[in-house]
C-alpha cells in the first residue's frame, strides 16, 4: 500500500477546520488518496443488553433488552440475526442459556434464578456465533450480584475459587507508542491492585545510575502522566513508595531516532504536534484519522529543510462523538505513531424527554409517565426500539460510575480492558473528568490498531447465523468401520409452519443444516438415504445406519479477559438492597440447598470398555458426573411403549406415570413439581415427542439436586440424558439400526409477559402485599406519530427512590440514554 502525497502546501503548521475538509473532501483526488487498509478487516458485531437491574435475590426474574449493532457503526445492521444469552454462575459455569432471534437488531429475553442459586457475582454474557471469530473481548458481559442467604450483616460472597492476590502491577504507556531519546516524553500509566481496581500510589523515576529523574503520583483510578527527557545509554526504572510493600518496574527502552506524536485538546480543535529526531525526514508521511473504522482525512505532514517538528490542528466539528484515531504512516505506509482521542460534542440537546407527573408517589399509586422524543426518531423507527426499566435505586447501578448503552458502545465496546466506573466519564460534574478521559484513552486506548492485526486473517471458523444450525454424521449401526455418505432429509412441523429441507453429506458422512427457522416448539424428523463409500459396496444402499447429532459447545467462558471479573457491579446501596433481597426470600421460602455426596459402590482400578464409552458420549454434556446410570442393554424391549418408562424402580425417587392418553409423566420425588428436563444426545426433547424403541437406546444417565442446576431453570426437576447407540459402542451382538429420528426442538425463545398488578381493584390492592423492586419492564415502547409514548404502572410496598431508565438506538448508530426518578412514600 501506498499513499499518495496531496500536491497541497503547508506551512509548517497546518490549519484542517472544517472548510479546508470539505475542500479537500470536494477534490477529485481525494477519493484515491484516502487511505486503504493493509488487508482486508473483517467486519465485526456488537451486543448490547439492558438488564433492569443489578442486584438480585434467588428466585427473581432476570429481564433483558438485547442490541446486536454492527461492531463499527453501531448501526442495527449486522450479517448475523440469531443471539446468545447466557447465565454464568460465580464458579463460571453455564446455568442456563438462551437463543434469541433478532429482528431488526433488537431481541428480549429472561431468565428465572432457581432458588437454590449460590450468593456471589454472576455474569450475563451475550455474543453471536460469528463474534466467537474473535477474542472474547468482544462478546458483552455484564456483573450481576444475587443473594440467597438470609443475614442482617450483608451479603456472605461464594466461596472464592482462590486466593485473592495482593500484588500490584504498574505498566506505562508512552504517548504514540515508544519512548524517544532526547525529547520530552509524556508517559501514562496505570496502577492495579490485586483484585484489578486501579489504585493510588506514589514513587520516583531513577535512571540504573540510582539519579532520581522525577517524582510521580496517580491522579485518578490507578492512572497517572509523568514527562521526562531519556538519554542515550540510560535505563529507567519506577520505584513505588510503599512501607508495607515497596516495588520497581522498569520503563519501557527508549529508540534513539523516532518520532513523538502528542495531542493536546483546545476549545475547538486538537493541537497534534510531532516532533523528530534527526535522521528522520517528514517527507511523504501521512495522518490518517479514523472514527468507527471509517476514514475522515488525510494529510501529508508538512516537511521544510532542517525541521523537525509540524504542528497540525484537527478542528473537532469534523468528527464525531466517540473515540477517534490518529495514526502517523511513514514513507511505506508504516505505522511509526498512534494516539487516541475521545470527541466530545460540548452540547448535545437530549432527544429524550420523560414527565413523571410528580416527583412522590403513595404506595400501590398509579404512575403515569409521558415520554416525548424528537419526531425524527419516530420516522426512522428508533424510538420504537427503546426500552424501559422501572427499578428501586437500592438495586439498580450508580449511573455515576455504572455502565448503559452509551458508554458501551462509545467507550467500553471500544478499548481493551476493564473500564472502571465508566459512566464517570459522561455523567460527572468532576472539573477534572476530561483531564481523566484522556488518561483513559493514554492508557487503554490501544484496542482498534491492534484489531486490524487481527481482523486480516482471512479464515472464518464460525459463520453468521439467520436461523438455528443443526448438524450430525451419518454412522453405519453395526460396523464401525463402514462409511456412509448420502442425503439426509429434514422435515418441521409446528403451530405456524411445516418445512423440509435436505443436506448433502460430505465422504465421511457429516452433514449440517443451517439456519432453520424454528419459531416454536417444533417437532423434527430426520431420515436419511445413505449408501456405502468403499469399495466392495460402494453406491450399494442401506438402511442399517444412525444419525447421530453433534451438540453445539458454547465457547469457554474466560473470566480473566471480561469486565465482570473481579470487578462487583457497583449498586445504589448494596446493605438496603441486602434487606431488600431479605424481604423477598422471606416472602417466598427459598432456600440454599447442599449438593448431594456421590457414594460410588465399589472402587475401579481400571476402566471398562463400558465405561470408556460412556465417557466418549459424555464428552459435550455439562454436567462432570451423573447421579445414576441405566445401563439399556439389559432392558427388555417393550413395544409401543415410551422407553422412559423402563426407568420406573430403576431410579431411586423417580415416579414415572402413564396417564389416560397414554402420555408419560415423570416426577423427581422430594426436589419439584417440575418435570425433569429430558435430553436426547445433548438436545432437550419433549418426553412424549420421540420414537425410541429400548434396544436403541445405550444408557441413561440421571443428574439429580444441585448437579442438574448447570443446567439452568429448566432442570428444576432434575435431569434425565438419554444417550443412544451410534455404532462406536462395545459390540455385544448384532443390533438393529434404528435410521430416521424423531425429536421436539425447543426453537428460538421467547420472553414471559412481565407481571404488572393492576391496583385498581380495591380488593387485590388491600390483601396482596407487594415487595417488587422492578416495577415495569417494557422491551419496546410505542410511539405515535407526534414523538409521545403514555405509559402507566403502579407503585409496591416498598418505599425508596426509583429509577426510570429509558435506552435505545438509532438507525444511524446513535445510543440514546435518558433516566428520571420518582420517589414511593407510604401513607402519602
Amino acid at each position: 500500500m501506498k499513499y499518495t502525497k496531496p500536491s497541497h502546501c503547508f506551512n509548517s503548521v497546518v490549519y484542517l477546520w472544517l472548510f479546508m475538509f470539505c475542500f479537500f473532501a470536494g477534490s477529485t483526488s481525494f477519493a484515491q488518496e484516502m487511505a486503504e487498509p493493509e488487508a482486508a478487516v473483517l467486519p465485526t458485531e456488537k451486543v448490547y443488553l439492558h438488564v433492569d437491574k443489578s442486584f438480585y435475590a434467588a428466585g427473581e426474574d432476570i429481564w433483558f433488552k438485547a442490541y446486536l449493532l454492527d461492531g463499527a457503526s453501531n448501526r442495527p445492521e449486522t450479517m448475523s440475526e440469531i443471539l446468545y444469552v447466557e447465565l454464568i454462575a460465580p464458579d463460571d459455569n453455564i446455568l442456563a442459556t438462551k437463543t434469541i432471534k433478532t429482528t431488526n437488531g433488537t431481541g428480549h429475553g429472561d431468565f428465572k434464578l432457581p432458588p437454590q442459586s449460590e450468593s456471589g457475582t454472576y455474569t450475563i454474557r451475550s455474543y453471536t456465533n460469528y463474534m466467537r471469530n474473535f477474542s472474547e473481548e468482544m462478546f458483552f458481559h455484564k456483573s450481576i450480584v444475587v443473594n440467597s442467604t438470609k443475614t442482617s450483616e450483608g451479603m456472605v460472597p461464594a466461596a472464592s475459587k482462590g486466593t485473592t492476590s495482593t500484588k500490584r502491577s504498574l505498566q506505562f504507556f508512552p504517548e504514540g507508542g515508544y519512548m524517544v531519546n532526547g525529547l520530552v516524553n509524556n508517559v501514562a500509566f496505570k496502577v492495579l491492585d490485586g483484585q484489578g481496581k486501579g489504585t493510588e500510589v506514589s514513587g520516583t523515576i531513577k535512571d540504573d545510575t540510582g539519579r532520581t529523574i522525577t517524582k510521580f503520583a496517580t491522579s485518578h483510578l490507578g492512572m497517572g502522566l509523568l514527562h521526562f527527557i531519556p538519554t542515550a545509554n540510560r535505563s529507567y526504572s519506577a520505584y513505588v513508595e510503599d512501607k508495607k510493600e515497596p516495588f520497581a518496574v522498569a520503563l519501557p527502552e527508549a529508540l534513539e531516532d523516532g518520532v513523538l506524536m502528542t495531542v493536546s485538546y483546545q476549545h475547538d480543535y486538537y493541537k497534534i504536534e510531532l516532533r523528530a529526531t534527526n535522521s528522520v525526514d517528514f517527507s511523504d508521511y501521512v495522518l490518517v484519522v479514523k472514527q468507527q473504522r471509517d476514514p475522515i482525512l488525510e494529510v501529508a505532514v508538512p516537511s521544510q529543510q532542517n525541521e523537525r517538528t509540524a504542528v497540525i490542528k484537527l478542528s473537532k466539528n469534523i468528527l464525531k462523538q466517540g473515540v477517534a484515531q490518529l495514526t502517523l504512516l511513514d514513507q511505506i505506509a508504516r505505522p511509526v505513531a498512534e494516539r487516541l482521542i475521545f470527541n466530545e460534542n460540548d452540547v448535545i440537546a437530549n432527544p429524550i424527554d420523560i414527565q413523571t407527573g410528580k416527583t412522590e408517589y403513595g404506595n400501590k399509586e398509579r404512575v403515569l409517565l409521558e415520554i416525548e422524543v424528537d419526531p425524527t426518531l419516530v420516522k426512522n423507527a428508533a424510538a420504537n426500539s427503546m426500552s424501559l426499566a422501572v427499578t428501586h435505586s437500592a438495586v439498580s447501578q450508580l449511573p455515576i460510575a455504572g455502565m448503559d448503552i452509551k458508554t458501551y458502545l462509545l467507550l467500553d465496546s471500544e478499548l481493551r480492558g476493564t473500564i472502571e466506573n465508566p459512566g464517570y466519564y459522561f455523567n460527572s460534574k468532576d472539573v477534572e473528568r476530561k483531564k481523566n478521559l484522556d488518561l483513559l484513552m493514554r492508557t487503554q486506548g490501544w484496542r482498534q490498531y491492534v484489531l486490524q492485526g487481527e481482523g486480516a486473517k482471512t479464515g472464518l471458523d464460525f459463520a453468521p447465523e439467520t436461523g438455528i444450525p443443526m448438524a450430525g454424521k451419518i454412522v453405519h449401526a453395526l460396523d464401525r468401520k463402514k462409511i456412509l455418505a448420502g442425503s439426509v432429509l429434514l422435515t418441521s412441523s409446528n403451530q405456524q409452519e411445516m418445512a423440509q429441507h435436505t443436506a448433502q453429506t460430505d465422504t465421511e458422512g457429516n452433514f449440517k443444516f443451517n439456519n432453520l427457522d424454528f419459531r416454536d416448539t417444533t417437532d423434527v424428523l430426520l431420515s436419511a438415504r445413505v449408501a456405502y463409500v468403499k469399495e466392495g459396496k460402494k453406491g450399494k444402499y442401506t438402511t442399517d445406519y444412525k444419525i447421530v447429532l453433534t451438540p453445539t459447545a458454547p465457547p469457554e467462558f474466560d473470566n480473566g479477559s471480561t469486565d465482570s471479573g473481579p470487578l462487583m457491579p457497583l449498586v445504589g446501596d448494596e446493605r438496603e438492597a441486602q434487606e431488600l433481597s431479605n424481604t423477598f426470600l422471606l416472602e417466598t421460602g427459598n432456600t440454599i440447598q447442599l449438593d448431594e455426596a456421590l457414594i460410588s459402590a465399589e472402587e475401579i482400578e481400571e476402566k471398562s470398555e463400558k465405561q470408556l464409552n460412556y465417557e466418549r458420549k459424555r464428552q459435550s454434556a455439562l454436567y462432570k458426573e451423573p447421579s445414576q446410570t441405566v445401563d439399556f442393554n439389559d432392558i427388555v424391549a417393550m413395544p409401543n411403549l415410551n422407553p422412559l418408562y423402563a426407568l420406573q424402580g430403576r431410579i431411586a425417587g423417580l415416579e414415572v406415570r402413564l396417564e389416560n392418553d397414554n402420555r408419560i409423566s415423570l416426577n423427581m420425588r422430594g426436589r419439584s413439581s417440575a418435570q425433569p428436563l429430558i435430553l436426547l444426545d445433548g438436545l432437550p426433547i419433549d418426553p412424549n415427542g420421540f420414537f425410541l424403541q429400548p434396544e436403541d437406546i445405550d444408557f441413561i444417565d440421571v443428574i439429580k439436586g444441585p448437579r442438574a442446576g448447570i443446567y439452568g431453570l429448566r432442570a428444576g426437576g432434575g435431569v434425565i440424558a438419554i444417550y443412544t447407540k451410534d455404532g462406536l459402542e462395545p459390540l455385544s451382538g448384532k443390533t438393529k439400526g434404528i435410521g430416521s429420528i424423531r425429536m421436539q426442538h425447543p426453537g428460538y425463545n421467547y420472553a414471559r409477559k412481565f407481571y404488572e398488578p393492576d391496583y385498581g381493584n380495591t380488593v387485590q390492592a388491600v390483601h396482596k402485599v407487594d415487595k417488587r423492586t422492578t416495577l415495569l419492564w417494557q422491551p419496546y415502547i410505542s410511539f405515535n406519530n407526534d414523538g409521545k409514548a403514555y405509559i402507566s404502572f403502579y407503585t409496591g410496598d416498598i418505599e425508596g427512590d426509583y429509577n426510570l431508565t429509558l435506552e435505545g438506538i438509532t438507525s444511524e448508530g446513535l445510543p440514546l440514554h435518558s433516566s428520571a426518578r420518582v420517589t414511593v412514600v407510604s401513607n402519602l
